[in-house]
Formats: structure tokens, sequence, C-alpha cells
């Protein structure tokens, strides 16, 4: 496979820890053994949404780190230490599915590398996890009651119409509802995040400040949260493998020669503060 681009730092030392394994293999009796090969990916201590041992989930860039709870609610999101979420504490704080105003409990987490699905069986949220961007997109299938997705701001945190709102993802199916509005989240400190949905904040929800996001009934919203440009997300890669033979002549049992070259297309550039 050739031209494999925009690998994230910790991904491509695995790739090349893994080539060096490879390469050190050819002309050698044996290959060194899968497993070692796969250790590897232990260098990848960032970026990857993942269980920690008190049973919450957690992905983590230079920028920001977001955690979700066992019960599926986005318990923080802080950026570079900056909490943005209230605490949950009943019906208020956090991120997550309400019903007519109550919590809703997502007990299913299934996270993969960079994102991941929560979900109850009606309700689901889809996560893809970049350096300097969150995109959670919501669903569900409850006939009846008002289903909302709700963002609670931490204590201090001023949410304001973000100007000229765009987004940094994309989504192309024709079912997916992406939004023309964006809220700007800033903190005492003048940290700011911006989350791209159309949604009116409030200071009345469930006697907290709140921005509610409308989810109808069988249909999937569409946004993202945007964080300040992460040097990860400046580090773009070319990497190009080959096999010393072709896939169809791999014979089994026999070690496999991979050779790879890397190229880096454009220089690490510090983090800027602008979410655009």
């Amino acid at each position: 496979m050739t031209g494999m681009r925009g690998i994230r730092p910790q991904i491509l030392a695995s790739v090349l820890v893994a080539a060096a394994l490879s390469s050190n293999a050819m002309g050698a009796a044996e290959a060194r053994p899968l497993p070692e090969a796969k250790e590897s990916m232990s260098l990848r201590l960032k970026g990857i949404f993942r269980p920690a041992p008190d049973g919450t989930y957690a992905y983590e860039s230079d920028i920001y780190r977001v955690v979700f709870d066992s019960n599926g609610q986005m318990a923080s999101l802080a950026v570079r230490g900056r909490e943005f979420l209230r605490p949950i504490r009943g019906d208020a704080g956090g991120a997550g599915f309400f019903h007519d105003g109550r919590r809703m409990s997502l007990p299913s987490v299934q996270p993969s590398p960079d994102g991941g699905l929560v979900a109850d069986g009606k309700q689901g949220v889809f996560l893809h996890m970049e350096p300097d961007r969150l995109d959670i997109d919501v669903g569900q299938e409850t006939p009846e009651g008002r289903i909302e997705f709700v963002f609670f701001p931490a204590e201090g945190i001023r949410m304001t119409a973000a100007e000229n709102p765009a987004m940094r993802g994309s989504r192309t199916e024709k079912w997916q509802i992406v939004g023309k509005q964006a809220t700007r989240w800033t903190a005492p400190d003048g940290t700011f995040i911006e989350l791209h949905y159309d949604a009116t904040p409030t200071n009345r929800y469930n006697g907290a400040s709140a921005m509610p996001v409308n989810v109808p009934y069988k249909t999937r919203i569409c946004g993202e949260v945007r964080f300040p440009r992460s040097a990860w997300g400046e580090l773009r890669a070319a990497v190009d493998m080959k096999a010393s033979v072709e896939d169809h002549n791999f014979a089994a049992g026999q070690p496999i020669g991979i050779t790879a070259g890397v190229t880096l297309a454009t220089p690490c550039r510090p983090a800027s503060s602008s979410t655009r």
C-alpha cells in the first residue's frame, strides 16, 4: 500500500517500529513473532479512545481530553486542563441524551481507536476524534416525547453565537443533518471552543445553564466541537510500504520482508489559539 497521508505522530511511530521489525526479518530463517510487532502499539500513549480501570472511557490529544462514564454520559471535556462541562449531578451536568428533561442512560460504550459508539438500542452517540476536533453525531428512535442531546457548561463559561461558523469535518450523506449555527463557549481565562449545532442556549434547563440540541425521531444530527489548532494536526507524512513478494505468493509460515519509506510533507508548527 502506498501514499498513506495524514498519519498522526503516535500512529506513525507504531508503523515505523513495526516496519523496522519486519525489515530486520528479510533474509532471516524466521520472522520475529507477530506479538512482538504488536507491542509497538504501546507507543501510542495518546490519541486512543479506550477504557480506564475506573470504568470510564477517555480520549486525549495535545489539546483536549474527553471522558465518557459507564452510563454513556460525557462527564468531562477539558482544553489544556480547563474544564468546560459542569459536573454531573442528577439531571444536570456533563452532556448526554435527555427524554422530556430527564437524563437517559446509554450503558453500551463500544470504543474504537479514534472514535466509538455510545448507545442503548434506541439512542446513539457516534463519535470520531481528531486532535483538534471532536465529531459528535446523535440519533434516536424513540417515537414519543422530546429527545434532546444536552451540553451543560461549567461555572463561568459564557455562551455566545459564533461568527461565520464553518465545519472542519464533512458529512456527505443526505440523511446526515448538519446545522448552520455554532455556539462559542468562552472560559474566564479567554480559552474558548465552538460547538457546531443548531441550538439555543438557556439558563433554565433543570435549574442550570445548558445548550440543548433537539433530536427528532429517526434523524441523525451531525455536529462537532472545535478546539484550538493542534500541533498534531499540522504534521503530515507520506508512508510507502512494499512487501518483498506479491500478496498472492505469500507462503504459509515463511517470513515476509517489508520495506518502508517515510517523507514528512509539512513541519510541525506550534498550535494557534484560533478555532478556525
